[in-house]
């Protein structure tokens, strides 16, 4: 192999990190969403809801049909709103997951309501997943929320594990999910 091939490869490798040490992956930047990155969030979001269409509340059909200026209005930052993304170490405009938090729910103001997870399917299992629900669950405790919430698809068996992973639990509480209502939707929480 040629010498620059070789320091390229070693390079590469010292740029990836071992998780659970079995799996590598390309380092990723956890971050919160900016506004200039909406037609890489369109472009991840759309991909997400063809990819798994049952784990969002919402549809591939409805979200194509959005404007440039709804899909810039989701990058918008409130209060009780934030959205991380993973992008790729080597293209920040390529997003590889994403998580909400929505803080404040129907019950209390302190809880925070995890939606819209999703990470690309060649990297599920690395960590990203973790790294992005971590940040999250560190932003609502930073806005005082005592407890985190989410919905899960009783079609999603990995889904379910993984949050039983991050500490979350069933309660017991199910509904129509809003996009396919022929399947129930599973309410798990945890404390923070």
């Amino acid at each position: 192999m040629p010498r620059t091939r070789r320091a390229r490869r070693d390079r590469d490798r010292d740029r990836m990190s071992a998780t659970e040490g079995k799996m590598r992956f390309p380092i990723v930047d956890i971050r919160p969403v900016h506004v200039d990155d909406w037609r890489a969030y369109r472009a991840a979001r759309l991909h997400s809801l063809e990819e798994t269409p049952t784990s969002f509340g919402s549809t591939l059909a409805r979200e194509v049909a959005f404007d440039d200026a709804q899909w810039m209005a989701r990058m918008q930052s409130a209060p009780n709103r934030i959205t991380f993304v993973a992008a790729a170490a080597r293209n920040e405009d390529v997003l590889v997951g994403m998580a909400t938090g929505l803080l404040g729910d129907e019950r209390d103001d302190r809880v925070v309501e995890l939606v819209g997870m999703w990470v690309h399917a060649e990297l599920r299992g690395t960590g990203v997943a973790a790294s992005l629900v971590n940040a999250v669950m560190r932003w609502a405790r930073e806005n005082d929320a005592i407890e985190a919430t989410l919905w899960c698809s009783e079609v999603n068996p990995r889904g379910q594990r993984f949050y039983e992973r991050c500490g979350f639990a069933w309660t017991g509480a199910t509904y129509p999910s809003p996009s396919h209502p022929h399947l129930l939707d599973r309410r798990m929480t945890r404390a923070l």
